[in-house]
């Protein structure tokens, strides 16, 4: 089973003022996915579209590391670490079929430059 996701976002992030330590965002878009399946000689392929809600914040790791802080001298300005929940519809608006619904976490870092 392979899958090719592409994904548009359009975010609002809550940076207000420098070195803010929790940064929360929102945003919304729309979803592309590209999937094949190839199961024991029967090839199912084909596109999906819907679209996709997320909130989140960033957590500023220079506040707690000083490893972090020293980083500028690289070109990278601040490091966050990100925790997002998103909620998507993907299946062609209510086509049959293959469904990407669903809700995803994730956790990842940020690296601002």
């Amino acid at each position: 089973f392979t899958v090719i996701p592409i994904s548009n976002s359009f975010v609002y992030r809550g940076d207000f003022v420098e070195n803010q330590i929790i940064v929360p965002y929102v945003g919304a878009g729309i979803d592309y996915m590209i999937f094949r399946e190839n199961l024991q000689g029967n090839v199912t392929s084909g596109v999906k579209f819907g679209y996709h809600a997320m909130a989140g914040f960033q957590l500023l790791l220079e506040f707690f590391d000083r490893m972090a802080d020293s980083m500028e001298e690289f070109g990278i300005n601040d490091t966050y670490l990100t925790f997002e929940g998103r909620w998507s519809q993907i299946n062609n608006f209510g086509g049959g079929g293959l469904s990407f619904t669903g809700f995803t976490f994730s956790a990842g870092l940020l690296f601002t430059f």
